[in-house]
């Protein structure tokens, strides 16, 4: 096989294979791709002829159907999967000025694509949280419990959102300014949201009442994402 050949067609589909086998783990295959050692790779780096290639495509067929048999997929309905692939897109500047949200994020979207609907609005809830301390901390928002200084990311959500109001009521005693009108509003529409989800799904998640439908996840997903969205464009410095 004339090497320009080998490399447009067969280096391809080795490189595939191989990014394909580390990620779900498809050891047979693996051993025959990887760079460096693998059986076909190693025909292929020093010379193949097109009968050697029809053979090794075929065993290299055989073990991917062989390590597949070892595996089990979930189905992911197409509008979920759209969620997945544009997670970078509608998340990315939340976790720029958010960083530590993002795992729970990213699992929130995972579970509502996988139909785990109540464990996605915990992710979320979990997420917001982190927009919590972030509010928290630009507030320089202080929590006490019997009388001494304890950690905000410690505390209830209904503790630091008393302070984060106490705060916003300081505000409002400040004399009358365009800075002073514009933390206001700020602050009170962050004050808001987190009122709101602590009222509608903290409070029931971290009760078993009931599971959430999927409606009910994607309204918490989509709320967060509102509100980490809200903190990350006005809490950015």
């Amino acid at each position: 096989m004339p090497e320009e050949i080998a490399e447009h067609h067969l280096s391809g589909i080795m490189r595939t294979a191989h990014e394909i086998s580390q990620e779900i783990r498809l050891q047979s295959t693996n051993d025959l791709v990887w760079e460096g050692g693998g059986t076909f790779w190693m025909k292929y780096k020093v010379g193949i002829t097109w009968q050697e290639a029809y053979y090794e495509l075929d065993v290299l067929r055989r073990a991917i159907e062989a390590d597949l048999q070892w595996k089990t997929f979930a189905f992911v309905p197409p509008q979920n999967a759209e969620l997945l692939d544009q997670m970078a897109h509608h998340w990315n500047d939340i976790w720029k000025v958010i960083p530590d949200a993002k795992p729970d994020c990213e699992e929130a979207l995972h579970c509502y694509a996988l139909e785990r609907n109540t464990a996605a609005v915990f992710h979320s809830m979990r997420a917001a949280e982190h927009g919590l301390r972030k509010l928290s901390k630009r507030l320089r928002v202080k929590v006490f419990d019997k009388g001494k200084q304890h950690p905000v990311e410690l505390a209830t959500w209904n503790k630091v959102i008393t302070e984060i109001n106490n705060k916003i009521a300081a505000i409002r005693l400040l004399p009358m300014s365009q800075k002073r009108q514009q933390q206001l509003e700020l602050y009170s529409d962050a004050g808001q949201h987190c009122l709101f989800m602590k009222d509608i799904w903290r409070n029931d998640i971290s009760h078993a009442k009931k599971p959430h439908k999927a409606t009910e996840a994607l309204a918490a997903v989509e709320r967060v994402k509102d509100f980490l969205q809200f903190l990350a464009k006005h809490l950015r410095n």
